[in-house]
């Protein structure tokens, strides 16, 4: 390498370090391994899962979701075995679970790169605890691509994934989907539980919304000594104690809250459970329950703030969609959806180990830091060695395994003299008040349910024709 080209790849840190980090998380023999544990019945013929695997990776990281370009730059460097339309179809085929297994296994890894925080926003008396924070999305803007969708009217919805975020680490641990993309959210509980107890060791403590407070979901969430955190919905019905009378206080943002203990539901799913309840001025009255019924070791203002972190899963899910080019869907099928959305978040881990190593290196809060202005620079820098015919040659350095402590190390020395102040997040802006938004034409369906209706019709079709003749 001469000079000129060593002194451009040192102007890229950025790139450098998130393809140290995917190079750690998605050595071709793990990918490997981890598609012949889950493919079932699929087969690698001429296009292997890790060079799909890196087909995604460009298209995301490089050319904002782009299948195709991403197709037309490997086949320019005869790094593409197949044509383009083999690609999609392999694409369209991955089972779910490979795509549940490609985000919870490499979390693992890269959540040991992650730096440890001095200062943590989870409350003292809960760090004895992981807190995962669990919620649901729908997949959305599936191009119209296929025959059976062309017709339909509104939007059409891809999939339904389950996601578990692991607040210390700030990664996305966990994913469970369903390729109906108008299904509930609350029977993908068991699978994505079973997942996050094989991948995050330690008690742990689920904190969800209220769709999840029924009987079946609370005893997932119970099982094997962990615990939940949930909001109270109204059919879920809560009997106080008469003999513990309600304790009053203020929580951290001086609101008003009653705590009491009691029992939910009545009969044979009955439960002792303990219940803070939340006034906020101007805006709807939250009730939470919890199996941690310990006052004293953990109190109800401490429950209050670890619940308001609930919302960090929701900023996750904005920036898969928005910086991550979820809403520039490279596959039609609700299985090529899937295998996306976990590689996005699994992207998002990249991204945010590297976020956080950056400004511990340089004496900053993390959350003070943008990952969407990082991962723009890095993006820039991504295209400088493309153009310049010096990503391959990169690439190819870090095909080396290396121990966690080893790329721990090489990222901090990477990143240590890499800082601007462009990265800095603006300053948050004054809440706007609600306004419900007026009510639009059309309708939205899945692909799954339009695929199933259009296959239908073609049977009556089938069975009309035979019955004329």
């Amino acid at each position: 390498m001469d000079d000129v080209n060593l002194s451009l790849i040192r102007k890229t840190p950025l790139s450098q370090a998130v393809l140290m980090v995917l190079s750690h998380a998605t050595q071709d023999s793990f990918l490997d391994d981890l598609y012949d544990r889950n493919r079932g019945r699929c087969y690698e013929k001429t296009l292997s899962f890790s060079t799909l695997v890196y087909l995604i990776r460009d298209a995301l990281l490089q050319h904002s979701g782009s299948g195709r370009k991403s197709c037309d730059h490997a086949a320019e460097n005869q790094a593409l075995p197949v044509t383009p339309s083999a690609f999609y179809r392999k694409l369209s085929r991955i089972p779910l679970v490979v795509s549940h297994a490609l985000l919870s296994e490499t979390a693992v890894r890269i959540g040991k790169l992650s730096p440890t925080h001095e200062s943590s926003p989870i409350p003292v008396s809960l760090r004895g605890m992981v807190l995962l924070p669990v919620d649901g999305k729908k997949i959305k803007n599936v191009a119209k691509r296929a025959v059976f969708l062309r017709d339909l009217p509104g939007a059409v919805l891809g999939a339904k994934v389950l996601v578990a975020l692991r607040l210390d680490q700030g990664i996305a641990v966990a994913l469970e989907a369903n390729p109906d993309g108008e299904a509930n959210d609350c029977p993908l509980v068991g699978g994505l539980v079973t997942q996050v107890r094989q991948v995050v060791e330690g008690t742990r403590l689920f904190i969800a919304d209220r769709q999840f407070c029924g009987v079946e979901q609370l005893n997932l969430f119970g099982a094997d000594g962990d615990h939940y955190l949930i909001r109270r919905t109204t059919t879920a019905r809560f009997t106080p104690d008469p003999n513990q009378p309600a304790v009053s206080g203020t929580d951290t943002r001086g609101r008003n809250y009653v705590h009491c203990m009691g029992t939910l539901f009545t009969g044979p799913q009955a439960r002792p459970m303990r219940q803070i309840t939340l006034t906020r001025p101007g805006e709807e009255t939250i009730t939470l329950i919890t199996d941690l019924q310990d006052q004293t070791t953990f109190p109800a203002t401490d429950l209050l703030d670890a619940y308001l972190l609930r919302w960090g899963i929701e900023r996750v899910f904005q920036q898969i969609t928005e910086v991550f080019s979820l809403n520039s869907l490279i596959g039609g099928s609700p299985e090529a959806v899937v295998f996306q959305c976990s590689f996005c978040l699994m992207l998002y881990n990249v991204l945010r180990v590297v976020r956080d190593i950056i400004a511990t290196t340089h004496s900053r809060d993390p959350e003070t830091v943008s990952i969407e202005k990082v991962f723009s620079d890095m993006h820039d820098q991504f295209t400088a060695l493309r153009v310049m015919g010096l990503l391959d040659e990169m690439d190819a350095a870090f095909l080396e395994p290396t121990t966690t402590a080893q790329s721990r190390a090489a990222l901090q020395k990477l990143l240590r003299h890499t800082w601007s102040d462009r990265w800095i997040k603006a300053p948050p802006k004054k809440k706007v008040p609600k306004c419900k938004p007026a009510k639009k034409s059309g309708a939205h369906t899945s692909v799954l349910r339009a695929k199933q209706a259009y296959e239908k019709r073609q049977a009556r079709l089938k069975r009309r024709r035979q019955q004329e003749q």
